[in-house]
């Protein structure tokens, strides 16, 4: 079942260029802006990447962890 929550994150996620992401923050916790349009913060662990957005900010950070490579995805 798809949330609003994973929904809005995948599709807000989406509008970036994941090929960059992948290349410069794979395997990692990225944290976005309020519009998610730049990456705030970024690291292996996501308390740390959370608190960092926090200290940045943001009121409630949304988190992402990046794959470690671009697979496309199939399916419901």
């Amino acid at each position: 079942m798809v949330t609003f929550i994973s929904w809005f994150l995948y599709n807000s996620f989406m509008n970036l260029n994941l090929k960059r992401l992948i290349k410069n923050y794979g395997g990692n916790w990225i944290a976005f802006n309020e519009d998610s349009s730049k990456v705030i913060a970024s690291g292996k662990k996501a308390q740390k990447v959370y608190d960092e957005a926090k200290k940045k900010g943001s009121d409630i950070p949304k988190l992402y962890k990046v794959p470690n490579k671009y697979l496309p995805y199939i399916g419901n």
